[in-house]
Protein backbone atom coordinates (compact mmCIF):
# COMPACT_ATOMS: atom_id res chain seq x y z
CA UNK A 1 0.00 0.00 0.00
CA UNK A 2 2.61 2.36 1.03
CA UNK A 3 4.30 1.53 -2.62
CA UNK A 4 0.95 2.69 -4.21
CA UNK A 5 0.57 5.78 -2.15
CA UNK A 6 4.01 6.90 -3.13
CA UNK A 7 3.45 6.02 -7.01
CA UNK A 8 0.33 8.63 -6.62
CA UNK A 9 1.98 11.25 -4.52
CA UNK A 10 4.93 11.03 -7.12
CA UNK A 11 2.63 11.60 -10.11
CA UNK A 12 0.75 14.22 -8.78
CA UNK A 13 4.56 15.79 -7.73
CA UNK A 14 5.90 15.24 -11.43
CA UNK A 15 2.88 16.67 -12.60
CA UNK A 16 3.96 19.69 -10.65
CA UNK A 17 7.03 20.36 -11.67
CA UNK A 18 6.39 19.08 -15.46
CA UNK A 19 3.96 22.51 -15.22
CA UNK A 20 6.80 24.73 -13.76
CA UNK A 21 9.24 23.81 -16.02
CA UNK A 22 6.77 24.29 -19.59
CA UNK A 23 4.47 26.96 -17.93
CA UNK A 24 1.23 24.63 -19.29
CA UNK A 25 -1.74 26.52 -18.59
CA UNK A 26 -3.33 22.90 -16.74
CA UNK A 27 -3.03 22.30 -12.95
CA UNK A 28 0.34 19.87 -12.36
CA UNK A 29 -1.95 17.50 -10.12
CA UNK A 30 -4.29 16.76 -13.87
CA UNK A 31 -1.27 16.62 -15.53
CA UNK A 32 0.18 13.60 -12.85
CA UNK A 33 -3.33 11.76 -13.29
CA UNK A 34 -2.23 11.93 -16.90
CA UNK A 35 1.03 10.65 -16.42
CA UNK A 36 -0.18 7.87 -14.14
CA UNK A 37 -2.75 6.82 -16.48
CA UNK A 38 -0.12 6.51 -18.94
CA UNK A 39 2.33 4.69 -17.13
CA UNK A 40 -0.55 2.21 -16.55
CA UNK A 41 -1.31 2.04 -19.67
CA UNK A 42 2.28 1.20 -20.54
CA UNK A 43 2.80 -1.39 -18.16
CA UNK A 44 -0.66 -2.86 -19.14
CA UNK A 45 0.59 -3.37 -22.48
CA UNK A 46 4.16 -5.19 -21.73
CA UNK A 47 3.10 -7.29 -18.99
CA UNK A 48 -0.98 -7.78 -20.61
CA UNK A 49 -2.38 -6.58 -17.02
CA UNK A 50 -2.48 -3.54 -14.90
CA UNK A 51 -0.64 -4.62 -11.54
CA UNK A 52 -2.82 -4.08 -8.50
CA UNK A 53 -2.88 -0.51 -6.46
CA UNK A 54 -4.30 -0.62 -3.04
CA UNK A 55 -3.80 2.78 -2.07
CA UNK A 56 -5.55 3.69 -5.25
CA UNK A 57 -9.21 1.68 -4.03
CA UNK A 58 -8.91 3.71 -0.97
CA UNK A 59 -8.74 7.35 -2.57
CA UNK A 60 -10.99 6.46 -5.63
CA UNK A 61 -13.76 8.48 -3.48
CA UNK A 62 -11.25 11.18 -3.15
CA UNK A 63 -10.56 11.72 -6.80
CA UNK A 64 -11.99 15.02 -7.09
CA UNK A 65 -9.51 16.44 -4.66
CA UNK A 66 -7.22 16.43 -7.49
CA UNK A 67 -8.99 18.69 -9.42
CA UNK A 68 -9.90 21.18 -6.43
CA UNK A 69 -6.86 23.10 -7.83
CA UNK A 70 -8.75 24.02 -11.34
CA UNK A 71 -11.61 24.80 -9.54
CA UNK A 72 -9.70 27.56 -7.27
CA UNK A 73 -8.14 28.74 -10.45
CA UNK A 74 -11.32 29.63 -12.22
CA UNK A 75 -12.95 31.04 -9.87
CA UNK A 76 -10.17 33.30 -8.85
CA UNK A 77 -10.00 34.43 -12.52
CA UNK A 78 -13.80 34.71 -12.34
CA UNK A 79 -14.02 38.21 -13.62
CA UNK A 80 -11.77 37.63 -16.66
CA UNK A 81 -14.09 34.27 -17.50
CA UNK A 82 -16.69 36.98 -16.84
CA UNK A 83 -17.02 37.84 -21.09
CA UNK A 84 -16.54 34.14 -22.15
CA UNK A 85 -19.65 33.09 -19.72
CA UNK A 86 -22.13 32.12 -23.07
CA UNK A 87 -19.12 29.85 -24.63
CA UNK A 88 -18.30 28.21 -21.11
CA UNK A 89 -21.75 27.04 -20.73
CA UNK A 90 -22.39 25.73 -24.19
CA UNK A 91 -19.49 23.82 -23.78
CA UNK A 92 -20.13 22.84 -20.55
CA UNK A 93 -23.85 21.61 -21.51
CA UNK A 94 -22.58 20.46 -25.35
CA UNK A 95 -19.92 18.13 -24.49
CA UNK A 96 -22.37 16.89 -21.11
CA UNK A 97 -24.62 15.84 -23.73
CA UNK A 98 -22.14 14.48 -26.18
CA UNK A 99 -20.78 12.27 -23.55
CA UNK A 100 -24.69 11.06 -22.84
CA UNK A 101 -25.09 10.30 -26.32
CA UNK A 102 -21.65 8.35 -27.26
CA UNK A 103 -22.19 6.40 -23.71
CA UNK A 104 -25.52 5.45 -24.46
CA UNK A 105 -25.13 4.55 -28.28
CA UNK A 106 -21.76 2.38 -27.00
CA UNK A 107 -23.81 0.56 -24.58
CA UNK A 108 -26.20 -0.19 -27.00
CA UNK A 109 -23.57 -1.44 -29.53
CA UNK A 110 -21.99 -3.70 -26.57
CA UNK A 111 -25.31 -5.25 -25.28
CA UNK A 112 -25.95 -6.27 -28.73
CA UNK A 113 -22.40 -7.94 -29.20
CA UNK A 114 -23.21 -9.62 -26.06
CA UNK A 115 -26.36 -11.00 -26.98
CA UNK A 116 -25.06 -12.19 -30.01
CA UNK A 117 -21.73 -14.07 -28.64
CA UNK A 118 -25.09 -15.73 -26.36
CA UNK A 119 -27.14 -16.87 -28.86
CA UNK A 120 -24.10 -18.21 -30.65
CA UNK A 121 -24.53 -21.89 -31.53
CA UNK A 122 -22.11 -23.81 -30.06
CA UNK A 123 -20.72 -25.17 -32.94
CA UNK A 124 -19.64 -21.89 -34.65
CA UNK A 125 -18.19 -20.74 -30.75
CA UNK A 126 -14.28 -20.97 -30.48
CA UNK A 127 -12.96 -23.56 -28.62
CA UNK A 128 -9.84 -24.89 -27.23
CA UNK A 129 -7.69 -26.32 -29.68
CA UNK A 130 -7.55 -29.64 -30.75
Amino acid sequence: MLMSFSILLGCAAAGEALRAATGLPVPGTVIGIALLFGGLCLIGRKDGAIPPMPAADGLLSYISLFFVPAGVGAGLRLAALGPYWPAIVFGILGSSILAIAITGRLVQVLLAWQDRRIVMPASTQPGPAE
